[in-house]
């Protein structure tokens, strides 16, 4: 009978420590918002973005159909980039998951498309900045993203859409040809960006 009750006492302090300490680690992304000084809820849902974005797809007559671009896509993308930038990556994680299948999902971006509308000041920041969580390889699920689209459109889609891109991109066709051919896409982030290795 004693011994019964020892081990009572015993699961009972058990499942206290348990509890107590998955409270703790629910804890710590709010510890972490505070000690950042970021004064902001945590939420799923990131607050709207007011960006400039371009013209109506009908708009632009100069760029062939696939790297045409709505409002609504384009805000989706860069309030990707902007999260990634400026956010905590760890809070928003489940944020960024949704946003980023969304985008290659549902609308089935084009990954020219996609570049092309990433906006320069967040990359560059992502890419130079020194917090652990940026290290290399940088944003692996976004680079992910861009192989998988590249292949899905395969090497004679996308040949055609070089001149127009570059252009955009304002950058030589002749090393986006060779480091889309060999499937480099590290290496086109940085040339596109002008990132320095």
């Amino acid at each position: 009978m004693t011994a019964s009750v020892e081990n009572d006492d015993t699961w009972d302090i058990v499942g206290q420590g348990l509890f107590w300490s998955f409270a703790a680690i629910a804890c710590v992304p709010c510890v972490y918002a505070l000690i950042n000084g970021k004064r902001r809820a945590i939420t799923l849902i990131s607050p709207p973005l007011f960006v400039e974005a371009p013209a109506d797809p009908s708009e632009q007559p100069n760029l062939p159909e696939p790297l045409r671009c709505d409002s609504i896509l384009h805000d989706k993308i860069v309030r990707l980039f902007t999260t990634i930038a400026d956010e905590s990556v760890i809070t928003n994680g489940l944020y960024l998951w949704n946003l980023g299948n969304d985008i290659e999902h549902t609308h089935r971006v084009h990954p020219f498309t996609f570049i092309m509308n990433m906006p320069r000041d967040k990359i560059q920041k992502i890419f130079n900045s020194r917090d652990f969580w940026y290290t290399t390889p940088r944003f692996p699920s976004i680079l992910g993203g861009i192989e998988r689209g590249m292949t899905r459109e395969g090497w004679e889609r996308l040949n055609p859409l070089i001149p127009s891109f570059a252009s955009m991109m304002g950058k030589a066709e002749g090393p986006i040809r060779q480091k889309v051919q060999t499937r480099d896409w590290l290496g086109l982030v940085h040339y596109l960006f002008d990132i320095r290795v």
